[in-house]
Formats: C-alpha cells, structure tokens, sequence
C-alpha cells in the first residue's frame, strides 16, 4: 500500500477496503570512520504517533527501518530519531537524508550536532533514506618513565580532546 494512490485491486466503488493503516518511515543505516568498527550505537525514536520500534542499537553497517503510522485523514505527522553520544566517538555526526528515489528530502531536518533526525511525513512525503557516519577520536596514552629519578612531571596540550595539563609521578 502507498499513500496517496488508488487501490489496484478495487473495481467498483461498492467494494472498499477499511482499517489499512500507511507508515511514514526512516530507513536509517550506520557508518563508522574507521570502517568496520564493532561499537553499537544506541537510538530512541519518537514522534506525534507512537514510534516503532522505540529504541534499537545500530554497529557498523547496520540498517533498521523505524516506522510510525499515517494519519488516515490527512495532515503531517512528526517521526525524530536521536543518536546517544557514545564516549570515544566524535561529538557531532555526519547525516545525509534523500528521499525514496534518492533526490532532496527538505521535509526532513537533520542536527548532526545533536545527533538527531527529524522528519515531517504525510501521504506525499512519506518516507527518507537516512546515514549517520560516526567518527572515532584519536587516542592517545602517555606514559611516563624517568631514569632513576621520582617525583611528578607536568604535561600540557589541550588539543584534540586531552586535558589542557596534566601530571604524572
């Protein structure tokens, strides 16, 4: 069943098909940068109508459809997913939305600073085609060693997400 066309099996009007329900829906896949990395990233749908499913986690690669129901008298309703910020990973996340045929989707909003996709869907622009890439952060281990000597050393860098300072002994 799509929104917005004519049933293909009904000849007569006397016939009519009642109680069919049409989903908007976001296709949402996950990438990470590096590739292939294992960590799950955990998601929470919610919108005017109740979402489905609720939450899911999504690694590398993986796709979930998430679904939320048509209203059956016309008008919009409202279907926005947000991503946990897992600790490792870049703050932000890339996002990109086409709609089903892969053009512009200006129905739907996307804040990768907040991690969040929101989509508007109605009969005509019932569904998007979503990818979040989640980046890693570098890491970094410092470790101090001295000649015989004890006592604390000082560091400094406040770059690329270590401490401003920091001592080690």
């Amino acid at each position: 069943v799509t929104a917005s066309t004519n049933s293909k099996c009904v000849s007569t009007t006397a016939a009519q098909v009642t109680g069919v329900i049409v989903q908007g829906w976001i296709q949402l896949t996950v990438q990470t940068t590096p590739d292939g990395d294992p960590q799950a990233f955990p998601f929470a749908a919610s919108g005017t109508a109740t979402a489905s499913p609720a939450s899911f986690s999504l690694s590398d690669g993986a796709t979930q459809l998430v679904q939320v129901p048509l209203s059956p008298t016309g008008g919009a309703q409202t279907l926005q997913l947000d991503e946990a910020l897992v600790p490792g990973w870049v703050s932000a996340a890339d996002v990109t939305c086409t709609n089903p045929t892969g053009g512009a989707a200006p129905y739907v909003t996307v804040d990768g600073a907040s991690r969040r996709i929101t989509a508007t869907l109605d009969a005509t622009n019932h569904g998007a085609i979503c990818t979040v890439v989640n980046t890693k952060l570098a890491r970094v281990t410092v470790v101090e060693q001295s000649a015989g000597g004890t006592g604390p050393f000082d560091f400094a860098s406040g770059t690329n997400g270590l401490p401003a300072t920091f001592t080690l002994d």
